[in-house]
């Protein structure tokens, strides 16, 4: 195996609404999506299981308010091609 192997992902800003600004990794692994969430105060990964796509935890825990986790499954829908907004 090389030392090297990349991922499938995607990076972009997401702007929900909100008037917060986020920017957003989403990296998939064999069984999961990782969302990396950046924000100008703190850093997350959200962690969704692929089998359907949901929400599994943070590594914030308590502090990731549902905010960040409506805004990263949205990027997660957005990389997946299912995103319906913006019409």
């Amino acid at each position: 195996m090389e030392r090297f192997q990349p991922l499938k992902s995607m990076a972009g800003v997401l702007q929900p609404g909100d008037g917060t600004r986020y920017v957003m990794a989403v990296v998939e692994e064999y069984d999961v999506y990782n969302v990396v969430v950046l924000n100008d105060c703190w850093v997350d990964k959200l962690i969704f299981l692929k089998i359907d796509n949901s929400y599994y935890k943070s590594e914030r825990g308590e502090l990731t308010n549902p905010w960040t986790i409506k805004a990263a499954e949205e990027m997660l829908k957005r990389f997946l091609g299912i995103w319906e907004g913006d019409n």
